[in-house]
């Protein structure tokens, strides 16, 4: 958690193990800065930045002592340098359309301890017969996806499903639903369980009203109305969450407690703190892509711990079952850099350990909003924090943060930057994959920690991955998951 005092170095930073002086103004700024902490076994992108007040001589000297390769300002260096600004440029510009098509990568833990690899691919015409309709209730597809994104959630909870037949997202008028159909409709997107509630809406509408038909999905039993009885409508939540036993106000930086921040996990490998994630269910935690993309990785040796102020004291650890890696992930541009894992038992809620939010589809965090970032990582030395710490942060507005001031178009509408005006507090590396969460009538996760260029520099915010955006991704995956039913021990 980059918090600096403006007289200390910044801590040494590897940009492809070539020594960069000064951030890159051109066409496309270098967004590729790994650092890799000495212990953690594995490369973590987050926001790093040369720290205002700290001469670049002793930036390049930090980088030298700590880099193998260390080019300086000889003539091959230059050239290199030059080389790879022009193939980062290329991959920024042109590296999502070289690969027409990606695999999800999935890493499983069979029930008999045995590890596999598995990979399910994105929608693809051959995954599904030629007469296959979308979100009518029945799975033509071999991989479900013509069912999947059928159903989602907007303001105060509001039902929305399409059904083929209309084929647009319309409330679901609640005569006649009880809990068992607010059960189905959760446990079809991954979720345990549910508390309905109704709520009425004025206006003309087309409302759906239940059939009473026998189907998996929940759009298989709802067919369009020409309105609700009494306007009332099906508000529903799948997880109690975004409540936690502390309102007090924070200031940046400071050391957190568990109770603040419940949904804070810590994402270890080998025993040792790697990244951030964020508990959304009981038994779902999500993160960054780019912490768990090492193919080289066994899931055993993977452990998810919660519900912790401090890393020298970790409570049992939660063991995983299933990561699921977004298939859109870019490793040059970091879009779409998110990953799901399902744990292999549900957590017990507490007042130590309880869900965020996920944001209502359509719902955007305004620019100027504060809003609070959480982690274990860098305190603005060579070393992660043992305490868990908090600051708070301002969003920036996506085109300003893809101003030619700032990150000159490299930040995508998947993405959401955060900062403080004149820099000092910031996330930092070991971060990644943690919370970027908003309050309004609960706390949402607006964003996981994702990269940047540096730590708590002013004209360097940190980036996140803009979850609004991604939901649609995270709501199939899962639907996917609890096909196969949900995770027994």
């Amino acid at each position: 958690m980059g918090v600096h005092d403006p007289n200390d170095p910044p801590p040494p930073y590897y940009f492809n193990d070539v020594d960069v002086e000064e951030p890159y103004k051109g066409e496309a700024v270098p967004d590729l800065i790994v650092r890799t902490h000495p212990e953690a076994p594995l490369p973590v992108v987050a926001p790093q930045i040369k720290q205002k007040g700290a001469s670049s001589g002793s930036q390049k000297k930090r980088c030298c002592r700590t880099n193998a390769r260390c080019y300086g300002g000889s003539g091959a260096g230059l050239l290199l340098f030059a080389l790879l600004m022009l193939a980062i440029w290329l991959g920024i510009r042109f590296g999502t359309r070289l690969v027409p098509f990606k695999m999800a990568i999935v890493r499983h833990n069979d029930d008999d301890g045995e590890h596999t690899d598995k990979v399910i691919p994105p929608v693809k015409n051959n995954n599904c017969p030629s007469n296959a309709i979308d979100c009518d209730g029945v799975a033509d597809c071999s991989d479900y996806t013509d069912e999947t994104n059928c159903v989602r959630f907007i303001e105060n909870g509001r039902l929305e499903v399409k059904t083929a037949r209309d084929h647009r997202f319309l409330p679901v008028c609640y005569e006649g639903w009880n809990q068992s159909y607010a059960d189905q409709t959760c446990a079809q997107l991954g979720f345990r369980e549910s508390t309905l509630t109704k709520i009425k809406i004025t206006g003309d509408f087309v409302g759906l009203a239940l059939t009473y038909n026998s189907s998996q999905f929940i759009q298989g039993v709802l067919d369009a109305s020409t309105s609700c009885p009494n306007n009332e409508v099906v508000s529903l939540k799948c997880v109690e969450c975004g409540k936690r036993q502390s309102t007090s106000k924070i200031v940046g930086g400071q050391i957190a407690t568990p109770q603040k921040w419940p949904w804070q996990m810590s994402l270890q490998l080998n025993g040792k703190h790697t990244c951030g994630g964020v508990l959304i269910a009981h038994d779902i935690v999500l993160t960054a892509a780019h912490c768990v993309l090492s193919p080289n990785d066994d899931e055993t040796e993977w452990a998810v711990y919660g519900g912790m102020a401090s890393l020298t004291s970790p409570p049992n650890p939660y063991q995983i079952k299933k990561i699921i890696i977004n298939e859109n992930y870019n490793k040059t541009t970091h879009d779409s850099d998110i990953a799901i894992i399902i744990l292999q038992c549900p957590v017990t809620f507490n007042d130590k350990l309880w869900p965020v939010c996920l944001p209502p589809t359509g719902k955007e965090f305004e620019g100027g909003a504060l809003c609070s970032t959480t982690g274990f990582g860098a305190t603005g030395h060579d070393d992660y924090s043992n305490d868990l710490r908090q600051v708070q942060v301002n969003i920036v507005e996506h085109k300003i943060c893809n101003s030619n001031e700032m990150y000159n178009g490299t930040v995508t509408d998947n993405m959401i930057c955060a900062g403080i005006e004149g820099g000092g507090y910031d996330s930092c590396y070991g971060d990644s994959g943690g919370p970027f969460v908003c309050e309004a009538e609960v706390w949402y996760l607006a964003g996981l920690t994702s990269w940047g260029i540096g730590c708590a520099e002013a004209k360097w915010p940190g980036v996140y991955s803009r979850v609004s955006r991604l939901l649609p991704w995270i709501y199939q995956n899962l639907q996917k998951w609890a096909v196969n039913g949900f995770v027994s021990c």
